[in-house]
Formats: structure tokens, C-alpha cells, sequence
């Protein structure tokens, strides 16, 4: 799979992650931060990823 654009992807999961996030409470309960905290995270390695991949 060649992906040139990820980002919308990114947002769309961003999107979702967020609605749940309301719906559920805010964050009250601790899988919810847990997610949205992992979500931070893989967001942050793949963007690192492709700016690493962009240099070469």
C-alpha cells in the first residue's frame, strides 16, 4: 500500500477517537485516556516515520 497523503486518514481517526471520547463521558474513565493517549502516541511515531522517510 503506497499512502502519498496519510493526513485525512489521520484526521478521520482523530475525528472518530474524539467523538468517542465525548460520548463516553470526557475522559472519565481511564481507557478512554488510555486510548486517546496511545492514539497521541502512535500518531506522533508515524509522523516521525514519514519525515524520517521524506529526508532520504
Amino acid at each position: 500500500m503506497k499512502m502519498r497523503e496519510p493526513m485525512p486518514l489521520v484526521w478521520g481517526l482523530v475525528l472518530i477517537g474524539g467523538a468517542f471520547w465525548v460520548r463516553f463521558g470526557l475522559g472519565h474513565e481511564s481507557w478512554v485516556n488510555w486510548m486517546m493517549g496511545a492514539a497521541g502516541v502512535l500518531m506522533i511515531g508515524w509522523w516521525l516515520l514519514l519525515q524520517r522517510r521524506r529526508d532520504r
